[in-house]
């Protein structure tokens, strides 16, 4: 099982890499990091990816105009 805070951490660092401007941050890297990190999610065993789905959903309306992308995290990352 993933813990809330766990799966608000992988959350607040994607929605960074995704909304972040190029003056923030350079747009390659935020695209390496993201696959990097989705490259990672996939490796982790079912049971575990539907614990961090079910808390991508739980969290998504605590990111205001960020929940639609938040509540697709899972396919984003292709965990599904």
């Amino acid at each position: 099982m993933v813990n809330k805070h766990l799966a608000k951490a992988i959350i607040d660092i994607a929605v960074f890499l995704e909304f972040s401007n190029a003056n923030t941050l350079n747009p390659d890297a935020a695209v390496a990091a993201m696959e990097q990190l989705a490259n990672e999610l996939q490796q982790m065993p079912t049971d575990v990816k539907q614990s961090l789905i079910h808390h991508f959903q739980e969290l998504a309306n605590e990111y205001g105009d960020k929940a639609r992308f938040v509540a697709s995290l899972a396919d984003t990352f292709d965990i599904n």
